[in-house]
């Protein structure tokens, strides 16, 4: 099981003084089993982790907190194992949700607001797979792992691992794409290839699960 990291260092002052919060760039792995609560690094936003409350071990919540209005809502689900990245500023995140053994997605919240959706967080995923899918020619028996590489002033950078799977069972060809992503507007700025990826940003794909 993954272990989980509280963002921002809380000093509890004396006499009812507010918490302190200080940026920090690791990124904060969770679990849909286990509760977790997690602040954005300049304190405006919470981040919980509530995990199915039947007992029937279904998908946890994800629920964004705005601190100054205390108005909260649900944001996502997560089915397995996740990892958050906050934005350098603090005010969005990027969800790296291991959904499936065959795929993972990516979920852009930047800006993050009252009104942030699962449903508009998936347009990156869906701009990546379409370019992927181009690239390959295919959307067929493909295994597809999206992951984080870092930030830039512009967006972000990611890896996409793919292996494309001939046949009931095999043989397997494994593919490595990077792209840089202009989040406004939400676009694919540049392809890296796998060469770029590891010596520009010393990253690789991750093609198995």
């Amino acid at each position: 099981m993954m272990i989980l990291l509280t963002v921002g260092i809380f000093a509890a002052l004396a006499g009812g003084q507010q918490s302190s919060c200080s940026p920090v760039s690791r990124p904060v792995s969770i679990s849909w089993s286990d509760r977790a609560e997690l602040r954005s690094p300049a304190c405006k936003w919470i981040v919980s982790v509530n995990p199915d409350a039947s007992g029937q071990d279904g998908p946890a919540d994800l629920i964004l907190q705005n601190v100054a209005s205390d108005k909260s809502h649900l944001i996502a689900k997560v089915n397995r194992d996740a990892v958050i990245h906050w934005n350098p500023d603090g005010n969005g995140l990027l969800l790296e949700d291991m959904a499936y053994s065959d795929h993972y997605r990516l979920l852009l919240f930047d800006p993050l607001s009252e009104s942030s959706s699962e449903s508009e967080a998936t347009d990156l995923d869906k701009l990546i797979r379409k370019q992927v899918e181009e690239n390959l020619g295919t959307s067929e028996n493909i295994n597809y792992l999206p992951r984080y590489v870092s930030w830039n002033r512009a967006g972000l950078i990611v890896s996409i691992g793919v292996v494309t799977i001939h046949g009931s069972s095999g043989p397997f060809t494994p593919h490595c794409y990077g792209f840089k992503i202009r989040v406004n507007p939400l676009s694919i700025a540049e392809t890296l290839t796998e060469g770029q990826l590891k010596k520009e940003y010393k990253a690789s794909c991750q093609i198995w699960p």
